[in-house]
């Protein structure tokens, strides 16, 4: 009976470790997506204040930067997904980026509760583990 219920508890303590793990990677890429999206609301924030024709400098990734200019301070293409872009205005594109952030904040704020949660678990299972291991 105790080594069953030390391997059922050892189990249970992986899993959770685990899933906690897991929630951890998520929670890294949520942050990747913040930081990407507030980049993109900061520049529409900035476009809107920008003359058409105006220079800028374009990242194509790996830190280079092409020159480039802006010919329409009034519209931009927002992706809507599977490769499928829509024209809206700068302002629809900021609601939109805006509540992207949102979104991605209370995905994080639940999964930040979960881990919380699980080392809770985690901290209840420990001693019950460790005195059966003991015995």
């Amino acid at each position: 009976m105790k080594k069953e219920q030390a391997q059922r508890l050892m189990a249970e303590y992986t899993a959770k470790q685990a899933r906690i793990e897991s929630l951890a990677r998520q929670l890294t890429l949520i942050d990747a997506s913040i930081s990407e999206l507030n980049i993109a609301k900061e520049f529409l924030t900035n476009l809107k204040n920008m003359k058409n024709d105006q220079d800028i400098l374009v990242p194509i990734g790996a830190n280079i930067l092409a020159f480039g200019s802006i010919r329409n301070t009034k519209e931009v293409l927002v992706s809507i997904g599977a490769e499928v872009f829509a024209k809206k205005s700068v302002e629809d594109a900021l609601k939109y980026v805006e509540s992207k952030i949102n979104d991605l904040n209370k995905a994080k704020e639940n999964i930040q509760k979960e881990i919380v949660s699980l080392q809770g678990e985690l901290e209840r299972i420990r001693p019950e583990l460790e005195k059966i291991l003991q015995r």
